[in-house]
Order: C-alpha cells, then sequence, then structure tokens
C-alpha cells in the first residue's frame, strides 16, 4: 500500500525546522532518530535505557527523549519522543498510537492521507 507520510514544521526550545512523519499504527510508542534530535537539541537523558521489541533482532534501547512540537493544522502539538540510535530506526521520526491517540489523528489507508481534526488537536492540550 505504502508509507504514510506528512511533511511538517518541527520543533523544541532550541531548534525549528522542517521534518518527515512516518506513520505506524502498529507501533505503541513515538521514536525520533538520535541524528534528527541532535540537530533539535534539548535531549534528555534516561536514569536507565528502556527496552523496546523490534522487528530482526528482536530489542532494542533508548537512552534518552526529547520534548517535540509538531506542527499540525496550524497548532503546535507537545510529545515526548523516544531517541532511538541511527541503526535501529530508518526514518526521522515514527508516529506511534500514542500520538496518534492523544490527538485523535486517523488513518485513510486505501488513500495514504492523515486525517486531522484541528478541535482535537486543541482538546488534546486542555488540562481536564
Amino acid at each position: 500500500m505504502g508509507d504514510i507520510t506528512l511533511k511538517t514544521r518541527l520543533k523544541t526550545k532550541e531548534q525549528e525546522q522542517e521534518g518527515i512523519l512516518y506513520f505506524d499504527t502498529g507501533l505503541p510508542e513515538t521514536f525520533i532518530r538520535e541524528d534528527k534530535a541532535n540537530e533539535l537539541g534539548n535531549i534528555m537523558k534516561l536514569p536507565q535505557p528502556v527496552e523496546f521489541n523490534a522487528l530482526g533482532d528482536g530489542k532494542f534501547h533508548c537512552n534518552a527523549v526529547i520534548q517535540l512540537y509538531v506542527k499540525l493544522e496550524d497548532v503546535w502539538c507537545r510529545h515526548l519522543c523516544y531517541v532511538a540510535s541511527i541503526k535501529d530506526i530508518d526514518t526521522e521520526i515514527l508516529i506511534g498510537h500514542d500520538f496518534m491517540q492523544k490527538f485523535d489523528i486517523n488513518l485513510n489507508v486505501k488513500k495514504r492521507q492523515v486525517i486531522i481534526n484541528q478541535k482535537s488537536l486543541l482538546m488534546a492540550q486542555r488540562i481536564r
């Protein structure tokens, strides 16, 4: 069917730039590749590595996270992403189910479209 991607603006407290999001509905967490995280800055080391299951050898570890802001429908959406090694992921940013559920993002797989509702983005940022 093909990949479902979206080009958008990304930022941290230190940097803003363009990036490509790759949506993966089977992925529970969201990851950013280490080289992209280094470009954006503001990486926070974890007290101990977190282990994840993956295809291939079956496991990989993340030693850091990054507070990433993703611009969707003119709304900056804040999300904590795990920083993964270049050898563990082959795309800049893998958007997992956690991000899609938090911001009520849906995918039309047949048309390879990302369906975003601005009201849902704003609602996700309200304190309940």
